[in-house]
């Protein structure tokens, strides 16, 4: 949770590469079929015009990486007390 793994940074930073290809090797797997699955999802989201969330800017991303890594922070002290929730 502090960091990601080095295949989803070489993801994210792939240069000349469009946001819905990085979208696909993220979330998708690379079998034909999970690609076509992952395609047709990109453009069925695509087509809703009307009653869109605006698009995220970067600093919302930001944020969001800040808190899920306070959130996925492992105290020194306590490190096994919730297993009993689980």
């Amino acid at each position: 949770m502090q960091e990601f793994t080095r295949e989803v940074m070489e993801i994210v930073n792939r240069p000349n590469s469009t946001e819905q290809e990085r979208t696909l090797d993220l979330f998708f797997s690379k079998s034909p079929t999970s690609y076509a699955a992952g395609k047709t999802w990109l453009k069925r989201i695509a087509t809703r015009e009307l009653d869109r969330e605006p698009e995220a800017k970067p600093q919302v991303g930001e944020a969001q990486l800040v808190a899920l890594a306070k959130w996925g922070a492992i105290p020194a002290n306590y490190r096994y007390r919730d297993l009993k929730k689980i």
